[in-house]
């Protein structure tokens, strides 16, 4: 989709942190962001790998149906992403 491209290369000129929230703020509704944020902390724990599934659940207030969904979603994803997302969770630890 041409649409989503533009989109991509837009996000990727926002070097800045702060510049990306403003950018994301503008894009999605306030109950898009709150669900980006939430889709972010269940890749997150499923990556780390630090909590049971009904734990994630719990903690974030997210179905296990929505767990499931994001577990099959890590299994498809490419190797080379899944590497990064590893590393990075790794690294925020520190």
């Amino acid at each position: 989709m041409e649409a989503f491209s533009k989109l991509l290369a837009l996000a990727e000129l926002a070097q800045k942190a702060e510049v990306l929230d403003d950018f994301f703020s503008l894009m999605f509704t306030p109950q898009e962001y709150e669900q980006l944020q939430k889709r972010y902390a269940l890749i997150e724990a499923l990556i780390t790998d630090e909590l049971p599934q009904r734990e994630i659940s719990k903690a974030l207030q997210v179905s296990i149906a929505k767990i499931t969904r994001g577990s099959n979603a890590l299994k498809l994803i490419d190797p080379k992403l899944k590497a990064i997302l590893e590393n990075f969770f790794d690294k925020s630890k520190e």
